[in-house]
């Protein structure tokens, strides 16, 4: 296993070898294409779409099945 990882080319460097200034600078800045990508992803107004039907307002949500199903027990 140990062999076989040394032949493999790391992306990062063993701990010891990484300087202090790497340790200390702050996190890249978003990239522009990542930035791109969730503009597109958002709506012109700027606000998230509901999708998820937890996210949707109360009026929009469809009634409970548990209520339906109390209703038949007490017949």
């Amino acid at each position: 296993m140990d062999e076989f990882a040394k032949n493999q080319p790391t992306t990062l460097p063993p701990a010891e070898t990484v300087p202090d200034a790497m340790l200390l600078m702050p996190p890249k800045p978003e990239s522009e294409e990542a930035r791109s990508h969730k503009r597109s992803m958002l709506p012109k107004s700027g606000k998230p779409v509901r999708t998820h039907p937890r996210t949707q307002p109360k009026n929009e949500r469809p009634k409970p099945v548990q209520a339906k199903a109390q209703s038949q027990g007490v017949r």
